[in-house]
């Protein structure tokens, strides 16, 4: 039973290290955050476009990030229902104030204990071509 445990849990970290480095090698801005906007993860590119360390952006709102925040908070609740990943144009309000024009992809991440996570894929729009 206990060698059970013990594996299950080996590969549920090597699981999370992979993502882990998939998250970080990503060419896009990543944060993952539950249904309140509360931020649990992010990436490298994120901490460039919101302007904060990962330890700083760690349980921020990823919500009050944004322009128009409520909006994408809206978008989550149509999209738990329909399930379909969405992508949006927001104006993104870095930690030091100066705003950015970019696309929000929104995935659901994960429904672990009947509590939904959304993973933020961001991208500069066109005419601001590189995080702020």
């Amino acid at each position: 039973m206990m060698d059970q445990l013990d594996r299950t849990t080996m590969l549920r970290e090597e699981s999370e290290d992979r993502y882990r480095n998939l998250i970080d090698a990503s060419q896009s801005a990543i944060v993952t955050f539950l249904k309140d906007g509360k931020i649990v993860l992010s990436n490298a590119l994120a901490e460039q476009f919101l302007g904060r360390s990962r330890n700083g952006l760690l349980g921020e709102s990823f919500f009050s990030f944004l322009e128009e925040g409520e909006l994408l908070q809206q978008k989550i609740d149509s999209f738990s229902s329909s399930g379909d990943n969405q992508t949006i144009h927001l104006s993104l309000r870095n930690f030091s104030g100066k705003m950015q024009e970019v696309e929000v992809t929104l995935v659901l991440a994960s429904l672990a204990e009947n509590t939904p996570m959304y993973t933020a894929i961001i991208r500069a729009n066109h005419a601001s071509s590189s995080p702020l």
